[in-house]
């Protein structure tokens, strides 16, 4: 599950809360101001390469992914949703958008 990486990779801490993720925490960050108020987990992870030259116009965008489960009301030849419930699943990540890039490629 764990991997190891070379000793002079750069890496950064992120707080995840709710399957998404809360914040990139700063190099100069203290444990001490985490915001714990909410149940949060920690990871560290390796910069990738992708976003160590992204340029001026591109950009780096939170991706999750999630469930939707609706409440039906249903009569005759009625169908009413009336709730959305959201449901947040598996590890978020980070993705680089090029500024040219299509979303055939981002695909």
């Amino acid at each position: 599950m764990f991997k190891q990486v070379k000793t002079d990779a750069e890496l950064r801490l992120l707080q995840l809360r709710s399957h998404m993720i809360y914040k990139v925490l700063t190099p100069a960050a203290t444990i001490e101001g985490i915001d714990d108020k909410y149940w949060t987990l920690l990871r560290a992870e390796k910069i990738p390469e992708e976003e160590k030259d992204m340029g001026t116009r591109d950009r780096r965008i939170h991706v999750y992914h999630f469930t939707r489960e609706a409440d039906i009301i249903s009569s005759f030849l009625l169908i009413i949703p009336i709730h959305s419930d959201v449901q947040n699943f598996g590890q978020p990540f980070f993705l680089v958008i090029r500024v040219n890039e299509t979303l055939a490629a981002v695909n």
